[in-house]
């Protein structure tokens, strides 16, 4: 099957049309779904199957000032707990109707940079991100398009950001009394380095 040339594929005008509504009530079906009835919308999206009708979602996302995009920048997709929250993202995202985008960093500064820059072009809707600095000023860019980002494992500087964090502290000290509850006399600590503030964080909290 030949795909239609953009001038003739079908628009708004031949959905309307074939719903036997205005071009406002499909419009409005797309994009302020709350405004139309249920029979109405039904009509509509019965309308957009039989005619093949893909909407335009760069055209909504300029009504809209911010698209159906939601980015998850993260420093590799190799490790199990980047994949669990890549998998939950994407999962989440389509079940509202949002596309996610997959940006790998590989633990470079630079490449997370980009694709800062690129959702912010994309005009994103928001930003999960997993932050290599804890810097958040690099992600001033996102906030300023309406981005919305939102951390994980990494605390705002200041009150005004959103967060998803473990509590390491409380993790560490769980950990070691559930140790000693069971008996234990001596306890070993295999840790990564203190410049990684989890690691320190779940040291704290075991001593």
């Amino acid at each position: 099957m030949i795909a239609k040339p953009l001038a003739d594929r079908i628009g708004v005008a031949a959905v309307a049309k074939r719903a036997g509504v205005s071009t406002a009530t499909v419009s409005n079906t797309l994009n302020r779904p709350h405004m139309v009835s249920a029979t109405t919308q039904a009509r509509v999206f019965a309308a957009m199957e039989e005619l093949d009708f893909v909407p335009n979602g760069s055209a909504s996302a300029l009504r809209r000032g911010r698209g159906a995009l939601i980015g998850l920048v993260v420093p590799d997709i190799v490790n199990p707990f980047y994949a669990a929250i890549a998998k939950a993202v994407a999962t989440h995202s389509r079940e509202r109707g949002y596309v996610m985008a997959l940006c790998v960093s590989d633990d470079d500064g630079d490449t997370e940079l980009d694709h800062f820059r690129m959702l912010a072009e994309q005009r994103a809707a928001g930003a999960i991100v997993v932050p290599l600095h804890a810097d958040t000023r690099r992600l001033d860019r996102l906030r300023l398009v309406g981005a919305h980002p939102v951390l994980i494992d990494r605390k705002w500087p200041v009150d005004d950001g959103c967060s998803v964090m473990i509590d390491d502290v409380e993790g560490g000290k769980l950990a070691v009394e559930h140790l000693l509850k069971g008996g234990a006399q001596r306890v070993g600590l295999v840790n990564g380095p203190h410049e990684i503030p989890q690691c320190a964080d779940r040291e704290a909290g075991a001593r």
